[in-house]
């Protein structure tokens, strides 16, 4: 896309993201995701559900909720898809407290589950 001169737009990004994390390629998603940070897009609620997905699912669960709350301090509101890939993703680790915390906080958020 570059060479044909094509700027890549946030889906080209958070695809690509998607499939490194497919790849089990953690590290070259997150590059990608610094790129859409260091650009002049903005990232979107499925580019934060693809970078936690993806590092849950690659057993980065402390980095999924570092980011999660990382995001909510910046006043991002997580949709309940956010929660709930949060949440499986704690359960698969075994961090079932930890889980547990995140339900409730989708409970307080006046959210439904």
């Amino acid at each position: 896309m570059l060479q044909a001169g094509i700027p890549p737009d946030l889906w080209t990004y958070n695809t690509l993201m998607h499939c490194f994390f497919k790849l089990g390629k953690p590290d070259e998603a997150n590059r990608v995701f610094q790129d859409i940070i260091l650009s002049d897009l903005s990232p979107c609620p499925a580019t934060f559900n693809i970078m936690i997905n993806g590092l849950c699912k690659n057993g980065y669960t402390n980095n999924a909720l570092g980011l999660f709350r990382s995001l909510q301090r910046h006043k991002f509101v997580p949709q309940v898809v956010t929660y709930n890939i949060l949440i499986n993703g704690l359960c698969k680790a075994g961090r079932l407290r930890s889980a547990r915390k995140i339900l409730k906080e989708l409970g307080e958020s006046g959210q439904m589950p």
